[in-house]
């Protein structure tokens, strides 16, 4: 019977690290992530300024990132080819390649740079010069500035927006200890003895 009672509450015990690591499990992964778009931003040539509507969670050692640029055109004039003043595609007109508009990496915390670049594209009338900055402020909110901005002669205005993914990334270590701790729990499990 001692063995009999033994072995239940090896088992009992397994299953209750077992059963506390399912719920807390949650606790330790990844915090609840964080998706912004900016919309479609557009300035003549005065600074423009965003913010997210929400945070990303706080506390978290590093964070990783994806963003996409998914709108950058210009209102540009090409008089002489039919096309006076109109809307035009930055990555048609060659003043950015399509893979500079997708990225991501890693946060070591917050606050942190997610672009922070000058862009300078084009010649004559159809150059653009901004400072393009996005980030994530010591709050958790997502910030977007284009700063600076001048057009050659033949652009009016430039239309900018992002999309951008945040996820809280915990420690390495605290995952770690969770699954040592169950693994503990059951290699302590013995099995039942027989009797003869």
């Amino acid at each position: 019977m001692k063995g009999l009672l033994s072995s239940w509450m090896s088992r009992g015990a397994a299953a209750a690290v077992v059963a506390v690591g399912m719920v807390a499990a949650p606790a330790v992964q990844a915090g609840t992530p964080a998706s912004w778009s900016t919309g479609t931003l557009e300035t003549s040539d005065e600074d423009v300024l965003w913010t997210s509507p929400t945070a990303v969670e706080l506390g978290f050692p590093s964070y990783t990132y994806d963003y996409e640029i998914t709108t950058l055109s210009v209102y540009a004039d090409l008089t002489g080819t039919g096309l006076a003043f109109t809307w035009l595609s930055a990555i048609n007109l060659g003043l950015v390649d399509s893979g500079d508009l997708v990225g991501g990496g890693t946060l070591a915390g917050l606050p942190g740079d997610i672009i922070n670049q000058s862009f300078d594209a084009g010649s004559g009338g159809l150059s653009v010069v901004a400072d393009v900055l996005i980030f994530v402020d010591e709050n958790g909110y997502g910030q977007a500035e284009l700063t600076n901005i001048q057009f050659g002669n033949a652009i009016q205005a430039v239309r900018f927006g992002a999309d951008i993914n945040m996820i809280p990334i915990p420690e390495p270590g605290t995952l770690g200890l969770l699954a040592v701790g169950g693994a503990l729990a059951m290699l302590r499990r013995r099995p039942a003895q027989v009797c003869a």
